[in-house]
């Protein structure tokens, strides 16, 4: 897991390297929004196919019968979970600490806003709107991750995963231990 990390790090930044070169021009309809994508190497081996398997916690109830087959299976997986879901969810809190060997927990935000910051309406979601609130929802989801006993974050997926430019270079300048990803 921690191989295809490190493959996720570097391709994510090739491409935030690349993104960083192309002006974030506004539209008509509102600011110019990326999508970054990231692709799981081979295995090299055609009988080894490689999945990663993610999924955001974002504000609701976290569901069981998914969490119970990953533990029982022994199914590694990466979560993104919001302060909003850390605070509904205590037991499962308590499963993901039971077992770090098997999940990666990552930030997916304070309270699943997106990480755009000029105002805007994305999927009919109020974007973070400004410099300041975009830090906020990046640093709120890092801190209750803290505070809930998880590590570190190392990545940031925020709500709809649609960012400008200016959002992800001041998310990677602020050194909050965390990369913008899809």
């Amino acid at each position: 897991m921690r191989c295809l990390f490190s493959f996720l790090c570097l391709t994510f930044l090739a491409f935030a390297a690349s993104a960083e070169n192309q002006p974030a021009r506004p539209t008509a309809q509102g600011p110019r929004l990326i999508e970054p994508r990231l692709h799981v190497a081979r295995s090299g081996v055609a009988t080894h196919p490689r999945v990663a398997l993610t999924f955001d916690a974002c504000m609701g109830e976290a569901d069981e019968r998914i969490l119970s087959v990953l533990v029982r299976e022994r199914i590694p997986a990466t979560i993104f979970v919001t302060a909003r879901w850390i605070r509904r969810n205590p037991q499962a809190v308590n499963i993901f600490l039971q077992n770090l060997d098997l999940f990666e927990l990552e930030n997916h935000g304070q309270n699943h806003v997106p990480a755009v910051d000029v105002p805007t309406s994305i999927y009919g979601i109020a974007a973070a709107g400004s410099p300041e609130a975009v830090r906020q929802e990046v640093a709120g989801g890092a801190e209750a991750m803290l505070a809930a006993g998880f590590a570190q974050p190392h990545w940031f997926r925020g709500s709809t995963a649609k960012y400008d430019l200016s959002a992800i270079r001041q998310i990677r300048a602020w050194d909050t231990g965390s990369l913008v990803i899809r």
